[in-house]
């Protein structure tokens, strides 16, 4: 669940909660199986592709991005979902295909392409 009033992003089975106070630490002690992977750069960043089951039985694929234990942003993927976990990195998809799935999917949490909110902003890229 998405409540975009507090920037609160709820996942559906473990009930874990992402916020701008999120850590990586959190999300390695909290949510182990839907990590697919971490990439740490040396510039102090980290990367974490993971699964996130936003919606029932709907895991949508997800880069959460740090700088150091700062939650700097959380990308969403949409055209890229799975029923199950675990579940392999999913394949490169063509703009025109994934496009209209990925918009679709937005439209359904937001009413812009782009909000700000005191906790930071929502955009479709």
């Amino acid at each position: 669940m998405i409540d975009i009033k507090q920037g609160i992003i709820t996942l559906c089975e473990s009930e874990f909660q992402i916020t701008a106070d999120t850590t990586p630490q959190a999300l390695t002690e909290k949510i182990p199986e839907l990590i697919f992977r971490a990439d740490p750069i040396a510039t102090g960043y980290t990367h974490f592709h993971c699964w996130l089951d936003i919606e029932p039985q709907c895991y949508v694929w997800a880069s959460i991005c740090f700088c150091g234990s700062v939650l700097e942003s959380i990308r969403l993927f949409p055209q890229h979902q799975s029923a199950s976990i675990p579940a392999p990195q999913p394949n490169s998809m063509d703009v025109e295909e994934s496009h209209p799935l990925a918009h679709g999917w937005y439209s359904r949490y937001f009413e812009q392409d782009e909000l700000t909110f005191p906790w930071g902003s929502v955009q479709y890229c």
